[in-house]
């Protein structure tokens, strides 16, 4: 029962995630109308409470009427701005602790959710498996209560496949209902694992 009542609620790091994409892209006044549109305060969402899943449904929702988009690009490009943004250059970090090349980091993907829960108990990410399909192939599924989590890890592996420098090729799948729960198919394919010059790393570096 407990772990069906925490399925039922987003932590505010999350909302907050959502909150600054949609400043940091679209302005404060786009901000202040979504808000409006889902019933919250100007101020939106605090980062250490948890906040129904319903009111993250309705953010998003609010979010995709006023930029005029859909659900899986808005959240492409949440996932995309996690990595590339300069503020967030300790999840871009984060990422790249996966591995020495893009496949190694496909590889560590389903590790996110117990590591995150690690650090935030309360965390609720989505759950993430993998399933290799061949070489260079895999099939990644997530579990969430909210509709877009997979296009928000495309959105982050177009993000790392430039970070690293390969090619790749996404493609989304339909998404299925189970026991409350949103699951997702992205099939992923690394063409070329060495196609550019990819962004410097070391794990040396030290964050201003």
């Amino acid at each position: 029962m407990l772990r069906q009542l925490e399925d039922r609620y987003v932590h505010g790091l999350i909302n907050k995630s959502v909150q600054g994409f949609l400043i940091s892209n679209h302005g404060n006044d786009a901000w202040v109308e979504i808000a409006r549109m889902a019933n919250l305060p100007p101020q939106g969402f605090e980062s250490m409470l948890t906040y129904p899943d319903s009111m993250t449904d309705k953010v998003l929702d609010g979010a995709c009427t006023y930029v005029g988009c859909t659900r899986a690009s808005l959240m492409e490009d949440i996932g995309m701005f996690l990595v590339t943004h300069p503020d967030l250059e300790a999840v871009r970090r984060l990422m790249r602790f996966g591995g020495p090349t893009f496949e190694d980091f496909v590889l560590s993907l389903d590790e996110v959710h117990d590591r995150a829960c690690l650090a935030v108990p309360e965390l609720t990410l989505p759950k993430i498996s993998l399933n290799d399909t061949g070489v260079g192939q895999y099939v990644i599924t997530t579990q969430w209560q909210v509709v877009g989590a997979i296009s928000l890890v495309s959105g982050v592996l177009r993000a790392m496949a430039d970070d690293y420098g390969a090619l790749v090729v996404l493609d989304v799948g339909p998404h299925l209902h189970s026991d409350g729960r949103i699951m997702e198919t992205l099939s992923v394919f690394i063409a070329e694992p060495e196609f550019a010059a990819g962004r410097s790393f070391s794990l040396a570096e030290r964050l201003a």
